[in-house]
């Protein structure tokens, strides 16, 4: 069985990564995190090692067969300093694992029409200086990285990148995020949604579950040429809709505030390229999900 190593593990993509991979047999034999943060699990894993650090500090790492790096700076320039210790650390292994790089499908840019993005579209930096503060720098970030890891492949390394969109999940709620808050208000039988955005948002939600079997096939699919894979649900939803559905079917008052409806923000992925070269597809339906999150509380 082969070993892996998730550094930046404390976010939901780590930790439902552990718990996924923590569940079955037929993955991994040794689950290795790095984080800076203590992160806590539903359940605990006996092949799972967490190492609580922050990788610029550290001084080896474990001779493992995979490495997703999922490391997010939080907008902080780090991010180019973290990089070149990773590097630092793997050149130094005996063997050559394989890497996953954990992009965004934010690096397309701000949408403004209803059209799904593929990974033949072109990365231009001006669809990004659209986006406000954190959200600039965290795309610039991403592609920054994604050329970095580009080059490791070029340098003997196999490496895939995942350009990820919307999840959801047992830790969603945890998080502030648009999902997170609607359910939250039903959870704690809130009298009123609050929904402060503009209504004419277009996402897609992808289970936790599919997330993670779509990594795993990403990652063993790693190599020299280094492939790129949009990574979340090709089935758009429209935020307010979805909010007063949520809202209507639990007797909860809906709050909103006026926008201009000519607005859109579309950020839903084309998951043609991963079907057709992986054999990807999700399986977990947004309601089915649904209905798993509030069945584990």
């Amino acid at each position: 069985m082969k070993k892996i190593l998730l550094i930046g593990a404390s976010g939901f993509v780590g930790k439902s990564l552990v718990e996924y991979f923590g569940d079955s047999d037929r993955y991994f034999s040794k689950i290795y995190t790095i984080s800076r943060k203590n992160f806590s699990l539903k359940k605990k894993y006996k092949k799972l090692k967490k190492i609580k650090t922050d990788l610029i500090k550290l001084k080896k790492i474990p001779e493992i067969d995979y490495i997703m790096y999922l490391i997010n700076s939080n907008g902080h320039k780090s991010y180019i300093k973290n990089f070149d210790k990773f590097k630092k650390l793997i050149n130094n292994l005996k063997y050559k694992p394989s890497i996953l790089f954990l992009s965004s499908g934010a690096i397309y840019g701000k949408r403004k029409k209803k059209q799904q993005i593929s990974e033949k579209f072109l990365i231009r930096k001006n669809k990004i200086l659209n986006y406000k503060n954190y959200k600039r720098k965290y795309a610039l970030e991403k592609i920054y990285l994604e050329n970095k890891f580009k080059q490791l492949s070029k340098n003997g390394y196999k490496v895939s990148i995942a350009r990820c969109f919307t999840f959801y999940g047992n830790y969603i709620l945890n998080y502030k995020y648009a999902i997170s808050n609607i359910l939250n208000s039903i959870i704690r039988k809130k009298k009123t949604i609050v929904f402060d955005k503009n209504p004419n948002i277009y996402r897609s939600y992808m289970h936790s579950d599919d997330m993670c079997k779509w990594l795993v096939k990403i990652i063993k699919n790693s190599n020299f040429n280094c492939p790129i894979y949009n990574v979340g649900s090709n089935k758009e939803i429209n935020m307010f809709e979805l909010a007063a559905f949520f809202s209507n079917r639990y007797n909860i008052k809906l709050k909103s505030k006026n926008y201009d409806l000519n607005e859109i923000e579309y950020y839903v992925p084309s998951t043609e390229f991963a079907t057709k070269d992986l054999g990807l597809k999700n399986n977990v339906s947004f309601k089915n999900g649904i209905k798993k999150i509030l069945s584990n509380l």
